[in-house]
């Protein structure tokens, strides 16, 4: 049975609904228990500095891999794009795994 993977911009929502939750909780938390501004100082940056990337990072990917779709087949991953396909071997990538540890040390 062949495994499909699509790009979609609902697999990067999904994705990102854990920094989503993580905003929400923090503002929740922070307005409900009345925290003192020095708490929004410290962790204020803290979560943008952790958040912010991850947002743009997932924006990236999605506008440069949207309408792209990978096959995973038992022998082969199929890559496709708008008008282009291609066939990656797993014993190809086995090789290529392996240059790559060596080129690394």
């Amino acid at each position: 049975m062949n495994n499909i993977l699509k790009i979609t911009a609902e697999r990067q929502v999904k994705s990102l609904s854990y920094f989503i939750l993580h905003i929400f909780l923090y503002t929740v938390v922070f307005i409900y228990l009345k925290f003192d501004i020095d708490f929004f100082v410290i962790f204020g940056p803290m979560t943008v500095f952790l958040v912010l990337p991850a947002l743009f990072f997932h924006i990236e990917y999605y506008i440069r891999n949207k309408n792209e779709e990978y096959e995973l087949c038992f022998d082969k991953i199929i890559r496709r794009q708008v008008n282009e396909e291609t066939n990656i071997n797993l014993s190809e990538s086995d090789k290529l795994i392996n240059d790559l540890k060596l080129s690394n040390k």
